[in-house]
């Protein structure tokens, strides 16, 4: 179906990511996003996009929001528990993010994105691509 066709560009999007490839990478995450939007809440693609697109933020300069994103996705009900332990995507971006954060940001960030719902940053996301 047309969902499964976006699996590969969901992979290649996180692989460009992992190889620090970002301008090549966001393409590729972005048109993963009607996936991760109307895919079934717990589906792992959806936290592969959005960990990308927190890595795209803080490649452009965009640390805090990087880690809010983080932080939403970690908190998330429906996140695998694994996700900000194992995940080698978030582990290398929040160990990229700890380091260059004070600690003051990085806690007040992490704590702003404890406190917003998934599907409602999804839809911010969404929002901001569209336009």
């Amino acid at each position: 179906n047309q969902f499964e066709a976006l699996y590969p560009r969901i992979a290649l999007g996180c692989a460009l990511i992992g190889l620090r490839d970002y301008d090549a990478a966001i393409a590729h995450l972005y048109a993963g996003m009607p996936h991760a939007e109307a895919g079934p809440a717990d589906n792992v693609s959806r936290r592969y996009v959005l960990t990308g697109i927190a890595d795209y933020y803080y490649y452009s300069g965009e640390s805090e929001r990087a880690l809010e994103l983080m932080s939403t996705i970690i908190h998330s009900p429906l996140s695998p528990a694994w996700w900000g332990n194992d995940e080698p995507l978030a582990v290398q971006l929040l160990g990229d993010l700890k380091s260059i954060l004070s600690p003051e940001s990085y806690a007040s960030a992490w704590e702003r994105g404890q406190t917003l719902e998934f599907d409602r940053k999804l839809e911010q996301i969404i929002a901001h691509i569209h336009n």
